[in-house]
């Protein structure tokens, strides 16, 4: 709350100070560019440093936690008062003049945690192979969405380094991802939606053909997942196809997503051996089956001037380099993820209130 109060002006700034207040009677448009752009870039910098300190938490093994701001609400107040007063008697004469000023900025924050259902199906469902086809067709790497999203194509299987699951990815996993990789940067792959009776239906449509090279590709992933010759496959959810002309993606949920991204954390080299933390993933050197991590977060005593995100944790200080282009665009990506899993409703009422002011 901001005040500010003065009396017993002389004349000239009396009348400045009432004219000044009646020029801000309507204040709420002119504070709306301002706090805006201050709120907008306040919930940025929160929404990453809670991000990425639940990567963290994870790799730690320690339970995520998300809450979210439901609302925020801001009241301001401005009052201005001008009095004048004089006296007369037979031994005192006198006059005198005074002026009273108030303003108040009074933001009201709600938090919500998430929980229950809400976190169930945002946190805990898995991404349906729908959507994660669809970033696909946005423009996002073919390569880089399927190794963050996915656990298996047609029984395929991708890499994992969760702690208790830990497993080199399949040969054949990452020359597909490559595959698909040259076969989107070529333009020849579409999604199509269709809906057949009362069930939706997604189909991966492979357009018109190409080079040789790009020929070759499409026989390759063809004849890896065990497809029949075609342009159209249906999608579906699972480990397994039913037939040659359906492709089953088995999808990670969000907690799974991120307990692969802060598996390859950086942590102080004394956790690791007095086994506070587990060690990072190291599948060898198998041909084809071990990936570099997609994020890199580093770790260190002290925090950096140029971070792009970075949290404390026991002692430590966690950051995203600012010239780490990759693991930024991860980064975004996997927020931009959060919404795309949300699934739940809003809660009607704010949990948490807290005025600031």
């Amino acid at each position: 709350m901001r005040t500010c109060s003065a009396r017993f002006l002389p004349v000239p700034l009396l009348c400045t100070f009432v004219l000044a207040a009646a020029g801000c009677a309507s204040l709420g448009p002119k504070v709306i560019p301002q706090d805006r752009v201050d709120y907008r870039e306040a919930l940025s910098v929160s929404w990453k440093t809670q991000t990425l300190s639940n990567l963290v938490r994870l790799r730690f093994s320690d339970p995520p936690i998300f809450l979210e701001v439901a609302s925020i609400v801001n009241s301001y107040t401005l009052q201005a008062g001008a009095n004048a007063g004089a006296s007369f008697g037979k031994n005192v004469n006198g006059y005198s003049m005074g002026v009273s000023g108030f303003y108040s900025d009074r933001p009201t924050i709600s938090y919500s945690p998430l929980t229950g259902d809400r976190f169930t199906k945002s946190v805990m469902t898995p991404l349906t192979p729908q959507s994660i086809l669809s970033l696909v067709q946005a423009g996002y790497p073919v390569d880089a969405i399927l190794r963050l999203c996915v656990k298996s194509i047609n029984g395929i299987s991708n890499q994992s380094g969760t702690f208790a699951l830990r497993r080199p990815a399949d040969p054949a996993f990452v020359p597909v991802l490559q595959a698909l990789r040259r076969i989107q940067t070529s333009g020849t792959v579409g999604l199509r939606i269709e809906k057949k009776a009362a069930e939706e239906a997604a189909i991966l449509l492979v357009r018109a053909r190409g080079s040789a090279e790009l020929e070759a590709d499409r026989r390759f992933v063809a004849q890896t997942l065990g497809l029949e010759e075609g342009d159209e496959f249906r999608l579906v959810f699972g480990l397994l196809p039913r037939d040659k002309r359906e492709i089953a993606i088995l999808t990670r949920s969000m907690l799974e997503v991120m307990t692969e991204i802060g598996s390859g954390i950086d942590v102080p080299e004394k956790d690791i051996e007095e086994q506070r933390v587990p060690p990072p993933p190291d599948f060898g050197s198998a041909p084809g089956a071990t990936l570099p991590p997609l994020l890199r977060v580093r770790c260190s005593a002290a925090l950096p001037d140029d971070a792009y995100a970075a949290t404390q944790y026991r002692g430590q200080w966690f950051w995203i380099d600012d010239r780490d282009m990759p693991s930024k665009r991860l980064f975004g990506f996997l927020m931009m993820l959060f919404s795309l899993a949300e699934t739940g409703s809003n809660p009607n009422l704010p949990v948490l209130t807290i005025p600031t002011g």
